[in-house]
């Protein structure tokens, strides 16, 4: 992913040590994002991981249908 982010220009002069950074923060963020979910999980809320997922899904509904009212 690091490489596609330099190779589309999302990166300015895509260096070893950009891609190492982003490389970082994607696995940190994946990390903070299993931690969240094991800590709805553990709270007894539900199944954390899912509803992790569920939120993400949900959060996209509205730009999504102003698109399709848009289109």
């Amino acid at each position: 992913m690091a490489i596609g982010f330099g190779r589309q220009g999302l990166i300015p002069d895509m260096n070893f040590l950009k891609g190492v950074v982003v490389v970082v923060c994607l696995t940190a963020g994946s990390a903070m994002l299993m931690w969240i979910g094991e800590r709805i999980t553990e709270k007894g809320i539900g199944n954390g991981i899912s509803i992790v997922l569920c939120v993400n899904i949900v959060s996209r509904i509205p730009s999504d249908l102003s698109l399709l009212y848009e289109n």
